[in-house]
């Protein structure tokens, strides 16, 4: 999604951490800060309410899909393994 900056109003970018791994990342994604080009670091705390929101509840959901898809394949596992 676009942001902008809370500060000067420019287009702000996530910053990625392209070395963690995919769990760290998937947390860094979720609570890491904005880069603004003119501004630096703009932690998430300055945005309004409702763009904190939408930035926490893209990755939640992700969590949310990511667990469903393991319960359904243990699930799908054991249905079809261990109760034949």
């Amino acid at each position: 999604m676009n942001y902008t900056c809370p500060r000067c109003g420019k287009p702000v970018e996530q910053r990625r951490d392209t070395t963690a791994g995919l769990v760290s990342a998937l947390l860094h994604f979720a609570f890491g800060s904005f880069q603004c080009k003119n501004c630096g670091t703009i932690p998430l705390s300055e945005f309004p309410a409702e763009v904190r929101s939408k930035v926490i509840l893209a990755p939640v959901l992700l969590v949310v899909g990511a667990i469903a898809v393991v319960v359904v394949s243990i699930s799908a596992f054991v249905c079809e393994h261990l109760w034949r």
